[in-house]
């Protein structure tokens, strides 16, 4: 249900964003799911920036982030994880995305450019990153040399952007070909 009510939201309503969690109160065995939907990424952003701020609990029924952090398979067995929004869950976050997306990312930018807003489009739902977590992950694949970033003329953005805007596009990186190893053209 956790995985599938908040889509059919989405689905059936004007909403595209939503940050889903269970509140565990430390003196009731009773769980409140809090559920907020939002039309703009930046709404989502504000929420998930006052959880990372105050360093909330939560028990979460699935991952603790990355493709199934919405939800879990009822047949395991194993404790629920809790999400504390500290330092050290946003670290295990920026890994288990960095391990898990970037496949994925790389599938999607086989197709073409991507706009950084359909980075946050396809992957910002499914986990608790905010639109500062996803800039530093893109832009650590950038200096990794697995992705460019080019700006709205195409052209290739400075490797001292810091901030990468909604109207930049991501790229996969072009490969290097040795003036040796081209294909020779032959002239009719």
């Amino acid at each position: 249900m956790q995985r599938l009510l908040p889509q059919l939201a989405l689905d059936d309503t004007d909403f595209d964003w939503f940050t889903p969690f269970f509140i565990r109160p430390e003196k009731s065995r009773r769980e409140l799911w809090f559920v907020h939907f939002s039309r703009e990424a930046k709404a989502r952003d504000v929420m998930l920036d006052c959880h990372w701020k105050i360093h909330n609990s939560f028990a979460h029924y699935g991952e603790s982030f990355g493709p199934k952090m919405l939800g879990h398979e009822a047949l395991e067995r194993r404790k629920i994880p809790l999400l504390t929004f500290d330092d050290g869950d946003r670290k295990s976050m920026i890994a288990a995305l960095t391990d898990q997306f970037m496949p994925e990312l790389h599938e999607k930018l086989r197709a073409g450019p991507l706009p950084f807003i359909g980075v946050l489009d396809h992957f910002g739902n499914r986990t608790a990153a905010t639109i500062a977590d996803f800039n530093s992950i893109v832009l650590a694949a950038r200096d990794a040399g697995e992705i460019q970033i080019v700006g709205a003329d195409g052209r290739r953005r400075s490797r001292s952007l810091q901030v990468i805007t909604p109207d930049n596009a991501i790229v996969l990186h072009r490969q290097l070909t040795l003036p040796a190893f081209r294909k020779r053209i032959e002239r009719p």
